[in-house]
């Protein structure tokens, strides 16, 4: 009986939450210049987005490096 072992370093690969961090920023930014009445709403719904999709990306990170 052989015993083999994975020994590859795998590493999740978390680029996409850089891009989707500049984008928030970049979205971000003209709302914080302008003064309206729906600046808040879109600020939050912009940060919810980017809040949710930051957690399925980490989720999915922690789920390939259990594999």
């Amino acid at each position: 009986m052989q015993i083999r072992f994975d020994t590859r370093n795998k590493k999740p690969k978390l680029y996409h939450l850089a891009v989707i961090a500049v984008l928030t920023i970049a979205a971000l930014l003209p709302l914080f210049r302008s003064s309206g009445s729906g600046q808040l709403k879109w600020t939050g719904l912009i940060l919810s987005a980017f809040f949710i999709l930051t957690v399925i990306l980490l989720a999915d990170a922690f789920r390939k490096q259990l594999e």
